[in-house]
């Protein structure tokens, strides 16, 4: 479909999205990377799933994770 389409192109921004965390941009990078890969039929989607996890870990392993859960709570709304 179109909506597809354009999700696959490298230039969709919805900043509705952010994740407003420290690194913000590397995650979502490496999460759009990977379900662009699955859509465009490059990569099974449970394989992207588990990259796009694998790169999550590696971007947050200096970060305690109380604190990564802080930020994902207030990311979310949730505090």
């Amino acid at each position: 479909t179109d909506a597809l389409r354009r999700y696959v192109a490298a230039d969709v921004n919805n900043p509705a999205l952010a994740l407003r965390t420290p690194k913000q941009a590397e995650l979502s990078a490496a999460l759009a990377d990977e379900v662009r890969a699955a859509a465009k039929g490059q990569r099974p989607p449970a394989e992207a799933l588990d990259r796009a996890t694998a790169a999550w870990d590696r971007l947050t392993a200096d970060t305690p994770p109380a604190k990564l859960r802080e930020w994902w709570r207030a990311a979310l709304g949730l505090q």
